[in-house]
């Protein structure tokens, strides 16, 4: 298993952190409760999203993440080529 999960989490914590890798993003998890993928963070446990510089997303939830990296990263390999 990833580095990115913690003993804590949630089967459904866990799915959601898979299937960010499984579509090839670049998941730094900052804490048990916050993934960053590039500029964008999200809230495991609320689902609260956030751009930086701290810009809050209208929307919440895994889906809702999933639909703005794809709109931001459509290619997310080339995140990984970039230094945050």
């Amino acid at each position: 298993m990833s580095g990115i999960f913690f003993e804590q989490d949630t089967p459904e914590q866990r799915r959601q952190l898979t299937e960010l890798e499984r579509r090839g993003y670049p998941v730094r998890r900052m804490t048990q409760y916050h993934v960053k993928i590039g500029e964008v963070n999200y809230y495991v446990t609320t689902g609260t999203i956030t751009i930086d510089p701290a810009v809050r997303h209208k929307m919440k939830g895994f889906h809702a993440l999933l639909a703005l990296l794809d709109e931001k990263y459509p290619d997310p390999t080339l995140l990984s080529l970039q230094l945050w």
